[in-house]
């Protein structure tokens, strides 16, 4: 999704990503992944800290419902998924083309 002509948002719903599979489809189908991505957490991870095929100067990625987001995933699995997002989001700091900015909503 676009929203305005300099920025990008990618959207996943915690809700539909209760599963690493099922994130892993939501993220590649949110930021239009290549038919390359091999849907695992090096493909996302290389993916993600590319991202040359959008065309924008700003890109977020929203997690909406966060406590929904792996909920049927083990603590540990869920821990190394976030992680490797905090790695992406710090990979992205020395950029000087792209800005990532990763955000997490919450039911209210």
């Amino acid at each position: 999704m676009t929203i305005d002509k300099k920025s990008f948002v990618g959207s996943v719903n915690g809700i539909n990503c209760t599963t690493r599979n099922k994130a892993l489809e939501e993220i590649g189908r949110a930021f239009n992944f290549p038919n390359y991505y091999g849907k695992n957490l090096d493909a996302l991870y290389d993916c993600l800290t590319d991202l040359s095929w959008l065309e924008y100067n700003k890109v977020y990625f929203v997690i909406n419902n966060k406590e929904e987001f792996l909920k049927s995933e083990s603590p540990e699995t869920k821990a190394v998924f976030l992680d490797l997002l905090k790695d992406v989001k710090e990979d992205w700091v020395n950029n000087d083309e792209k800005e990532f900015t990763l955000l997490y909503t919450s039911k209210t």
